[in-house]
């Protein structure tokens, strides 16, 4: 099992970052391409455009315009600092690690900056996993996430600690809990994401609190992992979606079988090929919601027996 590290600190806030950047060139590359057609790139030639373009729509439509030209070289200068900040800044670490490998013998350790990798020999080794969760929210439900999680290795005279974020952050723990008995000790810890600010950037700060991307209840979101990882390690068994997620998943079933349905009516009326097309695709998706319901229902049943009976 092999992980490319990644920095919490330096991926949280990078879609808004990128998505920005975006719609600035897209912006720029129009009105390049526009005032290319005009014969000239000055500033005057730009507010010329702008007068032209703006002409009856009012005052607003002419500041907008000012303003916007002068927001996207701002952000563009804010996105070149960002990017000093976060991997050229003499503050951050030079020789950080890159990638973690668990092979048979050991964990293989490989840096940015260091030609040979450390092997640290199981028989030797401490491991202490720690996992910071939080609760997440979107437009349909909120569940416990594992924002990320901090990897910790042990020896005599050595602490190696560093963060690592991973998209599928369970699944990667199932894969290094059954690691465990390799080690001379390992550890799990499943721990509140209690202070976020450190590795967040103020957009997504904002966004939190608005419940774009989440509110936090980060007590119960580590509760609720750790039940499920105690679940796994008692068991072997582990649901792929929580209470909330699985009834959403049912509330999905019924909109894309409605849609179905209403479009399925029309199609009786009216045949076409469009119709077929988008039945179909409704259907099959509302097909999939529906069995990913059921077989994550199983386990959530098969293991509330399996507790019932301690």
């Amino acid at each position: 099992m092999k992980l490319k590290i990644k920095d919490p600190s330096t991926l949280f806030g990078a879609h808004f970052w990128i998505a920005l950047l975006y719609i600035i060139f897209i912006f720029m590359l129009t009105l390049g391409t526009l005032m290319w057609e005009k014969g000239s790139f000055s500033l005057a030639a730009y507010n010329q455009f702008a007068l032209e373009i703006c002409e009856g729509r009012g005052i607003v439509c002419l500041l907008a315009f000012k303003i916007f030209s002068w927001l996207a070289l701002a952000f563009v200068g804010l996105t070149i600092y960002r990017i000093y900040t976060i991997f050229f800044s003499p503050k951050r670490p030079k020789n950080k690690i890159r990638t973690v490998e668990f092979l048979p013998e050991g964990v293989k350790l490989e840096y940015t900056k260091q030609t040979r990798p450390v092997l640290l020999p199981y028989q030797e080794t401490q491991f202490i996993l720690a996992a910071k969760c939080a609760t997440v929210a979107n437009d349909f439900c909120s569940f416990p996430k594992v924002i990320f999680c901090e990897f910790t290795f042990l020896q005599e005279n050595k602490t190696i600690s560093f963060l690592h974020y991973e998209k599928n952050a369970i699944k990667m723990i199932i894969n290094l809990l059954k690691k465990e008995n390799a080690f001379k000790k390992f550890e799990l810890k499943v721990d509140a994401a209690s202070d976020l600010s450190k590795y967040t950037t103020k957009v997504n700060r904002s966004k939190a609190s608005k419940g774009i991307i989440g509110a936090i209840v980060e007590e119960q979101a580590a509760d609720s992992i750790r039940a499920t990882l105690e679940d796994y390690r008692k068991y072997g068994l582990i649901c792929r979606f929580s209470k909330e997620e699985r009834e959403t998943l049912v509330y999905f079933f019924f909109a894309h079988l409605i849609l179905s349905g209403m479009i399925g009516y029309e199609l009786y009326k009216q045949p076409s090929v469009t119709r077929i097309v988008f039945v179909a695709l409704f259907l099959s998706t509302g097909l999939l919601f529906i069995y990913l319901w059921y077989q994550d229902n199983q386990i959530a049943k098969q293991l509330a027996r399996l507790k019932g009976k301690k």
